[in-house]
């Protein structure tokens, strides 16, 4: 009898304490970086969810995605406050799936948001909301940011 992996037995996520390469790391933050804006934390946790689940990984929780999350110097995303947070909210808007236990799955709906980000209008057709910001700033703003703190 197979058991289906949402069914297999995990432990509770206050254990796991993932530890990624810096190749991880650079492969997150250009995924990210493709986007072209800094996101809301909310939708780079989603991309980092996505790349996760891309690499095989059936389930994720709050420490993945801190782990992964770009920092305020890389500036692609809005610094990330409560990671657990996000992933709870990002579970009650129907893109992530709670397995319990604190361990999370990417939803359908979950990868099609992160297929058409930073797009707001059609994320926001596709979560059934008039619009949804996802961006804090444009690309051309973020990367004239960027190359201001270059020359210090």
């Amino acid at each position: 009898m197979r058991v289906d992996a949402a069914d297999e037995p995990r432990g509770n996520s206050r254990g796991h304490h993932p530890r990624y390469s810096a190749a991880d790391r650079r492969d997150v933050l250009e995924v990210l970086r493709d986007k072209g804006v800094e996101l809301k934390p909310p939708y780079a946790a989603l991309c980092i969810v996505w790349w996760l689940h891309e690499r095989g990984h059936d389930a994720v929780t709050a420490s993945d995605v801190k782990a992964l999350f770009p920092s305020a110097r890389d500036g692609l995303a809005a610094p990330l406050r409560n990671a657990a947070d996000v992933l709870r909210r990002a579970r009650e808007g129907g893109m992530l799936e709670a397995l319990g236990d604190g361990w999370y799955r990417l939803t359908p709906l979950g990868k099609a948001v992160v297929a058409v980000l930073p797009d707001g209008a059609i994320v926001g057709a596709l979560r059934v909301r008039r619009t949804a910001a996802c961006a804090t700033r444009s690309g051309a703003v973020r990367r004239a940011a960027m190359a201001g703190r270059a020359g210090r």
